[in-house]
């Protein structure tokens, strides 16, 4: 496993993009967990402590850009109990040491309606909203 799998741990913000497939991680994003959920590199075990796993990596925004061809899928949704992409990777980032996630969601895609031109228009003013939060300067400038 070279440098490049943990470069994103020297950014002062993480932006993936992760569309969900099949109510789930796609198998790209899941490699790359696998990657870097590591021993002794972003968790350290230690089987006698009241906690054994401990998180290596200091938090920071990490913002979750994803879709679906279902918005109903998205938390809230009708659907939205099928939506294991958010709490695989709420989980699996937590435990690293990962823990202020977001999630700017767009969905309908499979639809082509009004309902897809309002989630798309939403995430993009999520995004901008963010973009201002995050990093004043950037829109300063």
């Amino acid at each position: 496993m070279g440098a490049s799998t943990y470069e994103w741990l020297w950014n002062h913000h993480i932006a993936p993009g992760a569309p969900i497939y099949n109510f789930g991680v796609p198998a790209q994003l899941k490699a790359w967990n696998d990657q870097v959920v590591r021993l002794g590199r972003t968790f350290a075990f230690e089987a006698t402590s009241a906690t054994p796993y401990q998180p290596l990596v200091n938090s920071k925004p990490v913002v979750v850009i994803t879709a679906a061809g279902d918005g109903d899928i998205f938390p809230g949704g009708p659907l939205g109990h099928m939506n294991h992409l958010e709490p695989h990777l709420t989980t699996t980032l937590g435990f690293i040491g990962l823990t202020d996630l977001r999630f700017i969601r767009a969905g309908y895609g499979e639809y082509q309606d009004d309902r897809t031109k309002r989630s798309l228009a939403k995430a993009e003013q999520e995004v901008d909203q963010l973009v201002e939060q995050l990093n004043p300067k950037l829109v300063a400038a």
